[in-house]
């Protein structure tokens, strides 16, 4: 899509890695939107979407369960790699469509996660009113 006058980039490549290993170039061709949501008070998360034609990277291993998900990015000028996003795999959902078509949704969580599970109370003894 061409760029309008007023647009500026901001990242020229994204970079996704799992377990250490950058993913496949088959599977960064059908990547089609990385959306992270950063919050103070929740962990931040990470949503990657893929076309999946087949289902073949759905049947693959290539993103399992609780693998480490990182994600970067390099500046306009193409210098470095930048960390965005540094947690792990938990969520895999295909969503089929017509035939064998998959739009494949993967979901990452920062390590804080852990600590929002579960109910916590705190009682506090020997206090007044």
């Amino acid at each position: 899509m061409p760029m309008n006058r007023n647009e500026r980039r901001l990242i020229r490549q994204l970079f996704v890695y799992v377990n250490g290993t950058k993913i496949p170039i088959s599977a960064m061709d059908e990547l089609y939107e990385v959306e992270l949501d950063n919050s103070l008070y929740l962990p931040d998360m990470c949503t990657l979407r893929l076309h999946d034609p087949n289902a073949e990277i759905t049947n693959r291993d290539l993103f399992k369960l609780g693998a480490s998900l990182l994600v970067k990015v390099s500046d306009p000028q193409g210098r470095g790699e930048n960390e965005i996003f540094d947690g792990e795999l938990l969520g895999m959902v295909p969503e089929y469509r017509d035939g064998t078509i998959v739009d494949l949704t993967i979901r990452g969580y920062d390590r804080s996660h852990r600590l929002h599970r579960g109910a916590h109370s705190q009682a506090f003894l020997g206090m007044t009113d």
